[in-house]
C-alpha cells in the first residue's frame, strides 16, 4: 500500500504546493484555497473550497490578523467543543467558546465570555472581574437577535455589535487557540493575543477550572 507522501509525489497538487511536503492536514477543505478548485491524491479527488466570508473572518481579515479558517461537517445533534475538536483536528484543550450574557438583569448590558470549550464559566469571577453585581447567560432563543449568530456558530468577532468581551487567562498559555468563524461546522485558529486585541478583551480567571488554579496561588 502506498504511503500519503508516494501518493502525493505521484500525483502533484495542481495549486502548486511542494509534493514532497504535502500532507492530509493541507487538503483539508478551506485551509488552503487553490485556484485549480480540486486536489488529485491519487485516485481520489478532494474538493478544496475558498475561505468562507462569515462576519468573523472578515473583521479577523479587516484587522489584518492571520487565521487559518477550517471548516469541517457540523452535527447539529451534537454542537460540542469535543466534536468540534475531533472534526478539526485541534486538541480540546485549544477549542474556545463564545457565551453571550447579561449583566445585572438589564436588557442592554450585554457582555461576551471566551472559556475553553470542555470548561463551565465562574459566573461570579465574571461579575467580579465586569464590575456587575452578577450575570446571567441570556435565553438561547435571544442569541441570533442579538448577535446575528446561532447556538454552535457564536464567534466572538464579527456580532451584530460590538461587546464587552472577557477572554479566560487560559488562552494564553497556547500559540493557537480556535474559536468559531461565525457558522456551525466553521473555526478559526489564531494566536490568542491577536483575539485579546481584536475583541478588545479583557483577560481574567473566569472558567471554574482557572479560578480554583488562581485560589491555590494564594
Amino acid at each position: 500500500m502506498r504511503r500519503h507522501e508516494d501518493i502525493a509525489r505521484v500525483t502533484p497538487c495542481p495549486c502548486g504546493f511542494s509534493p514532497e511536503g504535502a500532507n492530509a492536514s493541507f487538503h483539508r477543505a478551506g485551509e488552503f484555497p487553490c485556484a485549480a478548485g480540486w486536489c488529485m491524491m491519487g485516485r481520489e479527488v478532494i474538493e478544496v473550497a475558498k475561505t468562507p466570508k462569515t462576519n468573523a473572518v472578515r473583521e479577523a481579515e479587516r484587522l489584518r490578523i492571520s487565521v487559518r479558517v477550517i471548516e469541517y461537517e457540523a452535527d447539529e445533534s451534537d454542537l460540542s467543543a469535543a466534536h468540534a475538536a475531533a472534526s478539526c483536528g485541534v486538541p480540546l484543550e485549544r477549542i474556545y467558546k463564545t457565551l453571550v450574557l447579561r449583566g445585572d438583569g438589564r436588557a442592554k448590558e450585554l457582555l461576551a465570555a471566551v472559556i475553553p470549550g470542555a470548561m463551565e464559566l465562574d459566573l461570579k469571577k465574571l461579575a467580579a472581574l465586569s464590575g456587575y453585581d452578577k450575570v446571567e447567560m441570556i435565553h438561547m432563543k435571544e442569541l441570533f437577535g442579538l448577535t446575528g449568530y446561532v447556538r454552535g456558530g457564536c464567534s466572538p468577532l464579527g456580532m451584530k455589535k460590538k461587546l464587552p468581551t472577557f477572554l479566560d487567562e487560559s488562552a494564553l498559555r497556547h500559540e493557537r487557540i480556535a474559536v468559531s468563524a461565525g457558522r456551525r461546522g466553521l473555526q478559526m485558529e489564531l494566536d490568542p493575543r491577536d483575539l485579546q486585541r481584536a475583541a478588545g478583551a479583557t483577560i481574567g480567571a473566569i472558567s471554574r477550572e482557572a479560578a480554583k488554579e488562581e485560589e491555590k496561588t494564594w
